[in-house]
């Protein structure tokens, strides 16, 4: 049986459509998965607040102290001249002069005598030194106007050659330098003293504070008697020492007795 071209075609068609619609996927086959995205960067991690309770205010900044330089100690004296040998054999002495000024108490001048004779040693080689020191004005030729001392074995000139530890003695500080000071420690008019004497000896009284002769001696008391301070007397001598005189008044036989006496009666001995 001849079958027509048309026909032919239309058969094939549908018989091509019927087998692809009983075509069935693989059983090995799996639906196939969404791809996941793949992030660029990793996020920032969100900062938190620091709590309030443990945070900490900035502190002001503290300027370091304002710490000046000291300056350096002014000396307390200055040497007049070079130190003067007075050497023998190989026992080395010098003699120290110097001056200070107005204002210093008796520990101060200690001190700046003191101090001089140390650094006259460290300038000079020798055992023993004799400070003498002046005020502003005086002659500084003669004997010291406001002390002296001296740095030797023993503290004494004639122990210079001896090899005993050295140490340093004040012989002596005049009165005149220290005008004020004196007048506040010492003894003042209506106080109550007990005249007294090194040996035990008696005191003599005289009419004047500038005789103590015989011929002006009104009484003689014994040592430790009971006196009034009446009045002092202060009279500057040429070497810088100063006479101190007291008029006091003591009970002798039931009688007032008033006369003048030397400092030592009433403050006791100053002697080195």
């Amino acid at each position: 049986m001849r079958i027509e071209p048309f026909k032919l075609i239309l058969i094939l068609t549908i018989g091509l459509l019927a087998s692809c619609g009983q075509q069935e996927e693989p059983a090995h086959a799996k639906p196939s998965q969404p791809t996941p995205m793949k992030l660029l960067a990793e996020p920032e991690p969100i900062e938190q607040p620091a709590d309030p309770v443990e945070s900490t205010p900035p502190q002001p900044e503290t300027p370091p102290p304002n710490i000046e330089p000291e300056e350096p100690e002014q000396p307390k004296y200055a040497f007049i001249g070079r130190p003067k040998p007075f050497h023998y054999s190989d026992i080395r002495r010098f003699e120290i002069r110097i001056r200070v000024e107005h204002g210093h108490t008796r520990q101060e001048i200690e001190s700046i005598i003191e101090q001089a004779a140390r650094d006259a040693k460290a300038s000079v080689r020798g055992h023993a030194f004799d400070v003498m020191a002046f005020a502003p004005g005086d002659d500084s030729s003669g004997s010291a106007s406001v002390g002296q001392g001296v740095l030797a074995p023993n503290g004494r000139w004639a122990d210079a050659g001896s090899s005993d530890p050295v140490a340093f003695r004040v012989l002596f500080l005049s009165d005149v330098y220290f005008p004020q000071e004196v007048d506040d420690k010492t003894w003042s008019p209506g106080d109550q003293i007990v005249l007294q004497d090194d040996d035990g000896d008696p005191i003599r009284l005289t009419d004047r504070w500038d005789n103590w002769s015989q011929s002006h001696e009104v009484a003689s008391v014994p040592h430790g008697t009971e006196a009034t301070i009446l009045q002092k007397h202060t009279e500057p001598m040429g070497d810088g020492s100063a006479l101190i005189r007291y008029e006091i008044e003591a009970v002798i036989d039931s009688k007032p007795v008033r006369g003048w006496v030397h400092r030592e009666a009433v403050e006791g001995s100053t002697a080195p």
